[in-house]
């Protein structure tokens, strides 16, 4: 009786074993996006030494190449810059061919196709810099399994790592003011959603309370927006500042649909820009995420 139990037990931990085996080689087959490497931790290091540096720190669009958005003013790091024009910065820096260089290539040849629909002539020294909406239609040609001019996408918002960039493009943008939003992730997001009550509008106009569930991601960004949970602004500038204008970190919110797809940007609760409060997260078709690959 005791063999047969015996043969039992082995021929059970055998199969268990097998089953480990399939599972774990299953897993070693699927194809995804590759890690963070040696070039996203390069960036993430560079826009964290400005973020603890600057001493001088402002929301502002200078039109000024990538590589003096930030810049030693009187022995004082002095970053006065906007979303795209801080990342821009950083991967200049961090990765300027063939990955910035392929985002600025994409910037230029909206602009003059911009510029030729007006039937204006294309300026030779502009854009200064790729803004949000193009650094989302950019990260939107990337394919999540083959590397692209050093980039690759990120397919899933649960797939992103430190180093990644998010960038959205506002829905139907008319071409003034913020195009939209790019910022670099600290962390993976946390898989527990974040139920947050926003104010939308009925077709009648009516204002009403929604409660809409969210994908928190901390980020470090150069943002006019007070961000959600704990906010750290830079700490160096002297007087302290009392509300994000600039450089920072805090955590911005995405909303998915029912396969996962990010459908709407939350990116704080304060506008310091038009001293407006956000009450409810803008819609998006064009929310996307690259990471940098050695």
């Amino acid at each position: 009786m005791r063999t047969k139990q015996l043969i039992l037990l082995c021929v059970m931990a055998s199969l268990v074993a097998a089953t480990h085996h399939n599972l774990v080689s299953a897993r070693s087959t699927r194809k995804s996006a590759p890690g963070s490497g040696r070039l996203a931790a390069a960036a993430f290091e560079i826009a964290n030494e400005v973020f603890l540096n600057a001493e001088d720190v402002a929301y502002e669009h200078p039109l000024k190449p990538a590589s003096r958005q930030v810049a030693r003013i009187d022995g004082r790091l002095a970053a006065r810059t906007d979303c795209s024009g801080f990342m821009s910065y950083v991967l200049n820096k961090a990765a300027p061919a063939p990955q910035y260089a392929a985002v600025m290539d994409l910037a230029r040849r909206e602009y003059r196709e911009d510029q030729e629909r007006k039937g204006r002539a294309p300026r030779d020294d502009r854009p200064f810099y790729p803004d949000a909406k193009e650094y989302a239609d950019f990260f939107a040609t990337l394919s999540t399994r083959t590397p692209s001019d050093g980039w690759i996408g990120v397919q899933s918002v649960w797939d992103l790592r430190r180093g990644d960039l998010i960038a959205w493009a506002k829905e139907n943008w008319d071409g003034k003011g913020n195009s939209g939003h790019v910022a670099m992730v600290m962390e993976p997001p946390s898989r527990q959603l974040v139920e947050a009550i926003a104010v939308e509008r009925n077709r009648e106009g009516v204002s009403h309370e929604v409660r809409v569930k969210c994908v928190n991601i901390r980020v470090l960004d150069s943002s006019s927006v007070s961000h959600f949970g704990d906010e750290q602004l830079p700490p160096r500038v002297a007087p302290r500042q009392q509300q994000r204008d600039g450089v920072g970190t805090g955590y911005i919110r995405l909303v998915l649909d029912s396969a996962g797809v990010p459908i709407r940007y939350w990116e704080g609760y304060y506008w310091g820009e038009g001293q407006t409060d956000i009450k409810t997260p803008g819609r998006s078709s064009n929310i996307h995420f690259g990471r940098l690959v050695d």
